[in-house]
C-alpha cells in the first residue's frame, strides 16, 4: 500500500492532504489529515493483575518502573493497591505494556545460556 502525498488539500489548504490505493479495491482513498484527521485509538485499561504481571515479566519493581518513567515513586506504587489505589493513565499503561511485550519477545529470541 503506497501512500502518496498530494498538496494542498482542497478544504483547508493545508499539507496534510494523501491518497492511496484503497486495499478493498475501489480506486482511491483521500484524507487530509489537518481537517479531518483519524481517531485516536482507545487504549484499554489496564486491570492491576496485567500491570503486576507486566511488572514480573521485566523483572522490575514499582521503584524501577517510576525512575523508568520519570514519575514520582509513590504515585507509580500506588498503581498496584488493592484498596485506595491510582488508575493507571493511559499512555503509561500503553508504554508498560510495549515494554514487557518486547522484553518477552527479545528473552524468548535470545535466551541466556544454560
Amino acid at each position: 500500500m503506497t501512500l502518496r502525498f498530494v498538496a494542498p488539500c482542497r478544504q483547508c489548504g493545508g499539507e496534510g492532504y494523501w491518497r492511496m490505493p484503497d486495499p478493498a479495491g475501489r480506486g482511491q482513498l483521500e484524507r487530509c489529515e489537518l481537517c479531518n484527521p483519524l481517531p485516536e485509538p482507545e487504549i484499554p485499561p489496564m486491570a492491576r493483575e496485567e500491570y503486576l504481571a507486566a511488572l514480573r515479566a521485566l523483572g522490575w519493581s514499582a521503584r524501577e518502573l517510576a525512575r523508568q518513567m520519570g514519575r514520582p515513586v509513590g504515585t507509580v506504587g500506588n498503581w498496584c493497591k488493592i484498596e485506595g489505589g491510582y488508575p493507571i493513565p493511559p499512555d503509561a499503561a500503553a508504554w508498560l505494556r510495549r515494554a514487557a511485550a518486547a522484553h518477552v519477545a527479545w528473552m524468548a529470541k535470545n535466551p541466556p545460556p544454560r
